[in-house]
């Protein structure tokens, strides 16, 4: 069995990954009479972060092949909504992250954090973790549920997504040093045009993008005279 979080090997006895820590106690038990765990294939680089493997559930008529977990929309003044992208063989959901989720998942992680007997820093820690790895519930729910699960999530088909601009944007505040590297995703589809902002370089990202759209995601990098340069 592989970690869901960073695609290291476990033991079949592990209780929590030693490579990045996270739990693997809810994990189905894949140790005796199942296939080898598969990562979702990758045309440049693995992105192990958003691997699929066979022990994950999968829906009938559609199936859940890659996560975006966090994708920021803009607002005014500074503000933004919280959305994941969950690209399924049909078509990309696109499910807003409320603070109420988030705050509800880090109570859950707490009540469990108390019910296992760990100390304050653990559940601490459990708490960071779930929100950090929130997005990753969306492997378990059928597609549908994942639409229907906060008003005014949406849906892409995949077909009517016609490019991907991806731009990696870099703040300077003085002396040539960024102060701030983020990526902006823009979704140009049938259905209209879509933008958000990943924090940092986001390279996990877009190799997920690069797999399951190929050719349609085009990849520039901001000079610092505000010019576009392919990468």
């Amino acid at each position: 069995m592989f970690c869901r979080q960073c695609g290291k090997e476990l033991a079949p006895d592990s209780n929590f990954c030693d490579g990045c820590g996270t739990g693997v106690d809810s994990y189905p038990d894949t140790s005796v009479g199942s296939e080898e765990e598969t990562p979702l294939a990758n045309t440049e680089a693995a992105a192990p972060v958003y691997e699929m493997s066979n022990d994950m559930p999968q829906f009938t008529g559609e199936r859940t092949m890659g996560i975006i977990p966090v994708l920021k929309k803009p607002k005014s003044f500074g503000r933004w909504d919280t959305y994941a992208m969950v690209i399924t063989d049909r078509r990309s959901i696109f499910p807003q992250i409320t603070s109420q989720m988030l705050k509800d998942a880090a109570m859950e992680a707490q009540r469990k954090g108390k019910e296992e007997g760990k100390g304050f820093f653990s559940r601490w820690a459990d708490q960071l973790k779930s929100l950090a790895n929130f997005a990753q519930r969306y492997w378990n729910i059928p597609p549908e549920e994942i639409l229907n699960e906060t008003v005014g999530n949406f849906a892409i088909e995949n077909s009517a997504i016609r490019e991907i601009k991806v731009k990696r944007k870099e703040d300077y505040r003085g002396d040539d040093v960024a102060s701030q590297t983020y990526t902006e995703i823009k979704i140009d589809s049938a259905i209209g045009e879509f933008k958000y902002n990943i924090d940092g370089r986001a390279g996990d990202e877009v190799n997920i993008l690069k797999s399951l759209f190929g050719e349609r995601v085009k990849v520039s990098k901001w000079g610092s005279g505000g010019f576009s340069i392919s990468i």
